[in-house]
């Protein structure tokens, strides 16, 4: 795809997307107008989860991603979804990366580690991006055991803004934290309704992740490596 076609292909993007942002701001659309916005073309998933904000970036703007998850079944559920470009099976903290990458990423993994590898699994990510460094977790400790006998599934810390801001990071919020464990409640109106008001208030909390329920931080160097406000 040539330069100008692939403007032509982010523009009707660019647009609906910055509309839906101003009514109901989302960290990780936000991530997604960075990307576009700084021209970023490669990225890293760390873990593969059920879905990346890297995925539409694929198709849109020439982007190429690649996940990297200690679970295979993990790795086969994104591989059938078509979510990223390549993928690595292997603990982050050990692998060895050839190359670096403009933007990495990771959706609710660090509080899978303790606290001492967390960081080190922050410093690795930081170490690896060119650019920019996106990070998505509860607010707090939230209590998770293995689901299904999946130890990577419990949570093993918690992280605040504060942990991030000292480090350079703009911090985001998401979700309202006072509704808690709503969110996830096996019953289905309960959920809805959680997030029916997340969405009316989202345009508050974005702002104020003091007062949200997930929190995302993320970090943009610029050529020089200095860190740029986002």
């Amino acid at each position: 795809m040539n330069g100008s076609s692939e403007t032509r292909t982010q523009e009707p993007y660019a647009i609906r997307s910055a509309l839906i942002q101003a009514i109901c701001p989302a960290p990780k659309r936000y991530l997604q107008q960075l990307i576009i916005r700084f021209g970023l073309k490669t990225g890293l998933d760390i873990g593969c989860g059920v879905g990346s904000p890297l995925t539409s970036l694929r198709r849109i703007a020439g982007f190429k991603s690649v996940a990297i998850d200690a679970d295979q079944a993990a790795i086969d559920f994104s591989r059938t979804r078509n979510l990223h470009d390549e993928y690595i099976l292997g603990s982050f903290l050990s692998a060895r990366f050839s190359n670096r990458f403009d933007v990495v990423v990771m959706s609710h993994v660090i509080e899978h580690f303790d606290r001492d590898n967390g960081m080190e699994v922050l410093r690795k990510a930081e170490d690896l991006a060119n650019h920019l460094v996106y990070v998505e977790t509860p607010f707090g400790f939230w209590e998770q055991i293995d689901n299904g006998g999946n130890p990577w599934q419990r949570h093993r810390s918690g992280w605040f803004p504060h942990d991030f801001e000292s480090r350079g990071y703009s911090v985001f919020g998401a979700g309202l934290q006072i509704f808690g464990r709503l969110s996830h409640s096996s019953n289905w109106g309960v959920r809805e309704t959680v997030r029916l008001v997340d969405r009316g208030t989202q345009w508050i909390v974005f702002r104020r992740p003091q007062i949200a329920r997930e929190i995302a931080a993320m970090r943009y160097l610029d050529a020089a490596g200095n860190t740029r406000a986002i």
